[in-house]
């Protein structure tokens, strides 16, 4: 038990579940940041390969927009349904599977008695 002259600190602590949930939402994070980063190609039926830019940077000519139609909306839908998960599964997590709380106790200072002396 943690004597009173010394300074103590209450500090809350997620649960290892927690902690995996946690680290589940920041990995499900980061898939969401590659859903709107990566590059999107598509084939045609005649084996054309048409650069359709990315979901948050859709392409701007008017022949690979109609032949791309709505690739980057889809992805970009895609990147924010995980990005929704991910923030959701990340915060919820403490709450769901709880938190401990841990006392820290301050070592004693040189001026402090009971701390054991370095001179022998």
């Amino acid at each position: 038990m943690a004597d009173d002259s010394q300074p103590t600190r209450r500090v809350r602590v997620p649960t290892r579940a927690a902690r995996i949930g946690m680290l589940v939402g920041g990995v499900l994070l980061l898939v969401s940041c590659y859903f709107f980063l990566a590059p999107l190609d598509r084939s045609l039926i005649n084996g054309v390969i048409v650069d359709c830019g990315s979901a948050v940077r859709p392409p701007t000519d008017h022949d690979i927009v109609v032949q791309c139609a709505a690739v980057p909306g889809q992805e970009l839908v895609k990147g924010l349904v995980v990005a929704a998960v991910g923030l959701l599964i990340l915060l919820a997590s403490p709450f769901v599977f709880g938190t401990w709380v841990r006392v820290d106790v301050a070592a004693p200072t040189e001026d402090e008695p009971g701390r054991p002396s370095d001179q022998d």
